[in-house]
């Protein structure tokens, strides 16, 4: 919006403003978040809260200044380096004629640090850019394009130095600031608390203040800006007072107890008058009184909890936080979401098959500062997706040491990424994953050549893959290069992995078309006390066929329930068709005594309700015989596949399927 008439008038009224020195008001409309001074040039410098470009201006004049006018390189630096939010406003402005900027302070500075490709013309208002830190620029964009941005008022030095040293101190229910003086101040110093003014010391020699109506125990933000009477004034940088904290809960714990987390804590003989419970941060109960225990039911997942005291009799109230305690709770897998975006996104996907089969999974983005595997039991398999390059990650020694000690313990591990074995360093990791080649015995993996776009299964062990090929969607097409995978032991040339030399090809490139015959996905079952790892080259969220299906595959080698095998919904007799003959053997089944029950219950349940009663013959007979019937729910009765939904049934054989 162009509003050059608008501009004129400010500008005019900011210099006459200016020349004649008037003292500002306390109308404020923003919060002051950070105050500085520049010792290179004596200014002070407020941050305002974000709002537009207009109101940190009207906010900057009622200070005595401007939206900051950055002079020079050094100053530019200066202001990257305290003052380090995102999109902040500036005085530069071409809001009278189009391309031509001038600063709201009437200054003439020529200095400019424009981002690569401005001005574009997008806009009248500048704002610092934070393109990724510690880089910043300028970009021009309107008001309203440009939303809310956080604004830079520089107050020039007029001759007025601030109080410093700034401390404070509870006294009984109150805070008292001390604070040096370094005037006098005829015109008084104002008091700011949490960034809005509270109130005005008339003393002009003052050393001291007492907030009586600081609010129960905190933290909180103090500001003194100085006033010699005439209109010069200068802020002092910002001070946080800690006010009224009590000795916190102590020895907080969190422990499974059938269904619920207990927690217990020590009040170590701190009489509360309430104790709040949080849970990731946010408070979920209120108890009244000094309890020390409690008892919460929350989902399965990875959770932190906290403790709040409050005492608020006591002069002075106060409020005290515990350390938190975490707890991995009824969780059944953990995802590591290392990958970064790109075509594929295998994390969320086998988040989404595992939650399909009933499991309970928990992602997270950072496996060494997640207490996730230290708490969860061996049973829980750990999903490692690690993407493909340019978007990879490669394993850090940590990372490595948390894997090898998670299999070493007897943990499973499931770890995909493009790049693993023949880019990325080799780690501790590679001693332990069933692919050929010890961390430190120099052997080189083979890179693979962007031939990898579909899949054949194999079987080794527990894990039977044939039959599941399926093309496969790359992640980076046109630059996917698959690792070479050949399981540990195999090759001769070096001893086997540490976990014993069990290991086979799980997965093979499809030749079809003259591709190259190589391993892509390796099966390592390690010999006790180890674990079992599944390794790919290749991001599991790409697979063409049934995710849900080979999920549950690869739980199933690992220990965890295989699950129905696949059958169709409705045959209930087990033939491999789906007619009359099924519904008049589920009602035999019920009601005629020494009749054969179902064998595969779930193809029974043709109405998929988690049981097999009369029903399930009366929707059978429907979906056979009256039109516009709902038919069987998947799998379906005319296609072979896994039950997807969770219940008590099962199918303990199916041979209707080829």
């Amino acid at each position: 919006m162009r509003m050059p008439a608008f501009s004129t008038l400010l500008l005019g009224v900011t210099l006459a403003f200016i020349a004649c020195g008037t003292t500002a008001t306390h109308a404020q409309s923003l919060r002051i978040v950070q105050t500085a001074t520049n010792p290179a040039t004596g200014s002070s410098y407020l941050l305002f809260e974000a709002d537009t470009w207009t109101a940190c201006q009207d906010d900057s004049i009622l200070y005595g200044g401007n939206l900051v006018t950055v002079n020079d390189l050094a100053e530019n630096d200066w202001i990257k380096a305290t003052f380090p939010v995102v999109d902040t406003w500036i005085g530069l402005n071409d809001v009278a004629v189009e391309g031509v900027y001038e600063w709201i302070s009437g200054q003439t500075s020529t200095f400019t640090d424009w981002a690569a490709g401005e001005p574009n013309d997008s806009g009248d208002y500048i704002y610092f850019w934070v393109a990724g830190s510690p880089t910043s620029a300028w970009d021009d964009t309107t008001v309203a394009g440009g939303g809310d941005n956080f604004g830079l008022c520089e107050i020039e030095p007029c001759g007025v130095t601030p109080p410093t040293g700034i401390t404070g101190a509870t006294v009984g229910a109150d805070l008292e600031l001390t604070f040096t003086n370094n005037g006098p101040y005829p015109g008084g110093i104002d008091v700011y608390r949490d960034g809005f003014f509270l109130i005005t010391i008339a003393d002009p020699a003052a050393t001291s203040f007492l907030d009586m109506g600081v609010p129960c125990a905190g933290v909180y933000e103090y500001i003194l800006r100085a006033s010699d009477g005439a209109g010069c004034t200068a802020f002092s940088d910002n001070v946080a007072i800690l006010h009224g904290v009590c000795t916190p809960p102590t020895s907080l714990s969190a422990s499974d107890v059938g269904g619920a987390v207990e927690l217990t804590w020590d009040n170590g003989g701190t009489v509360y008058t309430s104790i709040e419970i949080l849970r990731g941060g946010v408070v979920i109960d209120t108890l009244v009184g000094s309890p020390s225990t409690y008892t919460d039911t929350p989902p399965p997942g990875v959770h932190q909890y906290e403790v709040t005291g409050s005492d608020m009799v006591a002069i002075p109230c106060c409020i005290a936080t515990s350390t938190p305690a975490g707890i991995v709770f009824e969780l059944t897998d953990v995802i590591w979401r290392a990958e970064g975006v790109g075509l594929v996104q295998s994390a969320d996907l086998l988040e989404q098959a595992l939650i399909a089969l009933g499991r309970s999974p928990v992602v997270v983005d950072d496996l060494a500062s997640c207490f996730c595997l230290a708490g969860a039991s061996l049973d829980v398999p750990l999903w490692a997706c690690l993407g493909t390059w340019p978007n990879h990650y490669c394993l850090s020694a940590a990372d490595a040491d948390v894997l090898v000690a998670r299999m070493e313990a007897g943990g499973n591990i499931f770890i995909e990424g493009g790049d693993i074995w023949g880019f990325c360093a080799a780690t501790s990791f590679r001693d332990v994953d069933g692919v050929d080649g010890l961390a430190a015995d120099g052997n080189v993996i083979a890179d693979g050549d962007d031939s990898f776009t579909a899949m054949i299964g194999a079987a080794h062990d527990n894990l039977d893959l044939v039959g599941l090929d399926a093309a496969y969607t790359q992640d980076q097409t046109g630059s996917d290069w698959t690792d070479r995978l050949t399981p540990t032991g195999s090759s001769g040339l070096y001893p086997p992995d540490l976990a014993g030399s069990n290991a086979a090809e799980i997965w093979l490139n499809d030749t079809t078309g003259g591709a190259p015959a190589y391993a892509t996905g390796i099966y390592y079952v390690g010999e006790v006390p180890f674990g079992r790892v599944i390794a790919q080259s290749w991001e599991i969220g790409g697979y063409g066929g049934d995710l849900e299906a080979l999920t549950q595959l690869y739980l199933g080698a690992f220990g965890g329930p295989i699950g129905d095998p696949p059958f169709k919904r409705g045959d209930a007799n087990n033939d491999g068709g789906f007619d009359i003959s099924d519904p008049v053997f589920v009602l035999a089944a019920l009601f005629i005594p020494a009749s054969p029950a179902p064998v595969c219950t779930d193809s029974a349940d043709a109405n998929d309700d988690g049981g097999v009663d009369i029903s399930d013959a009366v929707y059978s007979l429907g979906a056979l015989f009256i039109a516009g019937s709902p038919s069987t729910p998947a799998p379906g009765s005319s296609a072979c596949g896994i039950d997807p939904t969770p219940d008590a049934i099962d199918c303990a054989e199916y041979t209707g399927c080829p």
